[in-house]
């Protein structure tokens, strides 16, 4: 059971190249469908979960290593 509070989203394996030059904060507000003024918080709890110690979001997507 999924808590009321709580959403489902998916990652996608392959960034579009269109996408690339994006940094991480661009790149996730676009998992939203209004302004996310907590991203940063948001940005932080998903990268925990998923043990990428990443938390400079000004770092370009097709800078990170793959």
């Amino acid at each position: 059971m999924i808590a009321k509070d709580k959403k489902i989203a998916i990652a996608r394996q392959v960034i579009p190249r269109d996408q690339m030059d994006m940094t991480m904060s661009e790149w996730f507000a676009t998992a939203f469908d209004d302004i996310n003024y907590q991203l940063d918080r948001d940005m932080t709890k998903v990268l925990q979960e998923v043990s990428l110690p990443i938390t400079d979001y000004t770092r370009k997507l097709k800078d990170l290593s793959g």
